[in-house]
């Protein structure tokens, strides 16, 4: 059974790999006097770097990337064509799982920003702090107390479910 902080992070990642190393879609045509914002995948070596500047050179990102198309030449240039096929999306999701895994084991638990107070009830102040920390280093920037709060609630939920900070 996975802890709840690992299915929290497992969850998270699996986000960013879509957000960062999948596909977005603009719905509708942006409004007047309004901006697109636009996100770049990252290539393979650049996800696998930031894996380990995030989590440490320990983790290891295990599993395949869709290769990467050549536009123009050049591979960079088709990471600003974001896609995933639904096959690359279960290697994201699968590798998101091992990654949080080898974070939430024994060994590297002393790397967390905190301990819960007690392994088996929720402990809300230090998954806002597990949340901040990771999350600011996720999405490149501090995560307002909004985004924070939902996941924590969810982690809070989890662990009332499983026993199991």
């Amino acid at each position: 059974m996975r802890s709840s902080l690992q299915e929290l992070i497992h969850r998270v990642l699996s986000l960013t790999m879509v957000l960062f190393g999948g596909a977005a879609v603009l719905a509708a045509p942006p409004a007047e006097n309004s901006y697109v914002a636009s996100l770049r995948r990252l290539t393979e070596q650049e996800y696998r770097n930031s894996i380990a500047d995030i989590f440490g050179k320990e983790i290891e990102v295990r599993g395949s990337f869709e290769p990467t198309k050549r536009t123009g030449g050049l591979e960079a240039a088709s990471t600003a064509l974001l896609s995933v096929t639904p096959v690359g999306l279960e290697s994201f999701n699968k590798m998101a799982g091992d990654i949080a895994a080898q974070v939430t084991a024994e060994k590297y638990r002393a790397k967390l920003p905190c301990t819960p107070k007690d392994p088996k009830a929720p402990d809300d102040v230090c998954a806002r702090e597990i949340l901040s920390h990771y999350g600011r280093l996720l999405f490149r920037g501090l995560l307002t107390a909004a985004e924070v709060e939902k996941p924590a609630g969810l982690l809070h939920s989890i662990t009332e479910q499983t026993i199991d900070f």
